[in-house]
């Protein structure tokens, strides 16, 4: 049996880039420490509040500021006939310690928005997005500063699809990928700061930013790249986790093995990245975190369960790492995972019994 890293990046009306490790989605793509994404329709305490009519849909990031608990992603209108959301409207949302800041305004009832990054710095609260139409190819990518949307594009007028963002100082780092290649097919991976886009290969294979951080004047952006060659008539798709330093990619993945770098942390002169890799045996996916180059494994794989790090941050001399272990072939031992310096951690993965 074969384990592949197989790329489910998302289109542009649909939700937030993941990667798939064989057939279960490793989905804690994870902002601090840890994940963040469920569907709530009923109020409660410990549930943000939203209008009436709406309720929800997602959450796809979070972020800490001043003892405030910010949180972006989108709300769907409920479907009145059984009372679910529908993702059909889904409308971009920021809530503040469970309060909703503010809602993005689309211009019809034919479009979509929503948020997927969350960052604040020097006081500002900066979230990144897409609003899209469902009837036609109008396409946008947004960042907003304080609730104001400003619109984003690539100079080839094409639509940026985002990933993450990071602020330093004045500037906003937003990275994505862009269409290019021949029918605009392929996916390049771009940075985009202050209103200039830059992309980070030359849009001949695909490649997906997923994190990016920036540390003095150097800038960190931690994806994958995409190699397709011709097997026995059929195409073989491989895949390399990788940072791109200044532009400059390096990869991560040793002796030709795929992997995914899914998120990066620098502190002082180390460069931290959580991911996934395939093992030794090609039949299995570990969780792994890479220091300046070198991996460490967290979590060991096999034939019936593979293991992901989506996440990483660094707190003092301790180093945090969460994702998710998984079964290929059910769910039944899904769980989430956190590692602290390289050690898995107790972690309830099951609400408390009511008393």
């Amino acid at each position: 049996m074969k384990i592949s890293i197989a790329k489910t990046y998302a289109s542009a009306s649909k939700t937030r880039e993941h990667f798939r490790f064989s057939n279960i989605l490793a989905s804690c793509v994870i902002t601090l420490a840890f994940g963040l994404s469920f569907l709530a329709c009923r109020g409660g305490e410990d549930e943000p509040n939203v209008p009436d009519s709406y309720c929800a849909y997602a959450l796809d990031s979070v972020f800490v500021s001043n003892g405030d608990v910010y949180c972006v992603g989108s709300i769907a209108p409920i479907d009145p006939s059984d009372g679910h959301p529908s993702p059909n409207g889904a409308v971009a949302a920021l809530w503040k310690n469970g309060s909703m800041e503010f809602m993005h305004d689309i211009p019809t009832s034919s479009m979509s928005s929503k948020m997927s990054g969350l960052f604040c710095a020097n006081g500002d609260v900066y979230a990144v997005g897409e609003e899209w139409s469902r009837y036609s190819d109008v396409h946008r990518t947004i960042l907003w500063k304080n609730g104001v949307p400003q619109y984003i594009t690539h100079e080839s007028g094409q639509y940026f699809s985002p990933a993450s963002l990071f602020v330093s100082g004045s500037d906003v780092y937003v990275v994505g990928v862009v269409p290019a290649g021949p029918n605009n097919i392929t996916a390049c991976p771009a940075l985009w700061k202050n209103g200039e886009c830059r992309l980070l290969n030359d849009g001949k294979h695909d490649a997906y930013p997923f994190s990016v951080f920036v540390s003095g004047d150097d800038v960190y952006v931690a994806g994958v790249e995409i190699e397709e060659r011709i097997i026995d008539d059929h195409i073989d798709a491989r895949r390399y986790g990788v940072i791109w330093k200044n532009g400059v990619a390096q990869r991560l993945s040793e002796a030709g093995r795929e992997s995914v770098a899914v998120s990066v942390y620098v502190s002082g002169d180390d460069v931290y990245v959580a991911g996934s890799m395939v093992g030794n045996k090609g039949d299995d996916v570990d969780a792994v975190l890479w220091k300046n180059g070198s991996q460490q494994l967290l979590e060991r794989g096999d034939r019936s369960e593979g293991a992901g790090a989506s996440s990483v941050f660094v707190s003092g001399n301790d180093v945090y790492a969460a994702g998710q272990v998984y079964e290929y072939f059910g769910i039944g031992n899904d769980h989430p995972a956190i590692w602290k310096n390289g050690i898995k951690q107790a972690l309830e993965v099951r609400p408390p019994k009511a008393q």
